[in-house]
């Protein structure tokens, strides 16, 4: 079952089977090019397959950094906001845990 839950203006879905929705949700915010950042065990897991999917179909221009560590280092997400500037990304996605949402956001920062 995937719900939506606002929790203090945020919109937070989750559910199994949610990443094959995550195309759809950035189309539907008018986001064209997500940084994907997400670590190896995700990878290795296959858990980007059906992430990846959703972003194909929906026809954006994505790129994956799974170099993420389980404690991020500074040069790792310096890294993923290279890689998001340099194809203009519109946006980021943490798929994972603790490590690729800390990247991501560190990489968010940097890049602007």
């Amino acid at each position: 079952m995937i719900t939506d839950y606002v929790f203090g203006g945020t919109r937070i879905v989750f559910g199994s089977g949610v990443s094959g929705n995550l195309g759809v949700e950035l189309g539907a915010l008018d986001l064209r090019r997500p940084m994907v950042v997400t670590d190896r065990g995700i990878v290795d897991a296959g858990l980007l397959q059906a992430t990846m999917k959703s972003l194909d179909d929906a026809g954006l221009d994505y790129r994956v950094f799974s170099d993420v560590s389980p404690n991020p280092r500074a040069e790792e997400s310096l890294e993923a906001a290279k890689v998001a500037l340099d194809m203009r990304a519109d946006c980021f996605v943490a798929l994972g845990g603790g490590s690729p949402i800390d990247a991501a956001k560190a990489a968010g920062a940097a890049a602007t």
